[in-house]
């Protein structure tokens, strides 16, 4: 486990990776999401939600569905700590194991 945080930790210096951390303590953003990859870029009308369940995969596209989804990975950006603390608290965490 030490290993793996140190190889997050070194990947999180490059200029396309961006890792931050949601700690225990931040609120709850939602009690019941399944994965998802929202997949975003330049023209909004082209974004894409990609949902994981147990049995299949859905995709969505819909602008109704997709301002839920962009509002839930605001929320979870607004609670998680910025890329530097999230570096710092993986690198404690490493140290304790």
């Amino acid at each position: 486990m030490r290993e793996q945080l140190a190889s997050l930790a070194a990947v999180s210096h490059r200029e396309n990776v961006t890792i931050r951390v949601t700690p225990f303590t931040a609120p709850t953003v939602t009690s019941s999401v399944q994965p998802f990859t929202l997949a975003g870029g330049p023209v909004p009308q082209l974004d894409t939600v990609q949902v994981n369940n147990a049995f299949d995969v859905a995709f969505l596209d819909a602008i109704a569905q997709l301002e839920t989804y962009r509002a839930l990975v605001k929320a979870m950006r607004d609670v998680a700590l910025d890329s530097s603390d999230s570096r710092s608290l993986i690198h404690a965490i490493a140290k304790e194991m």
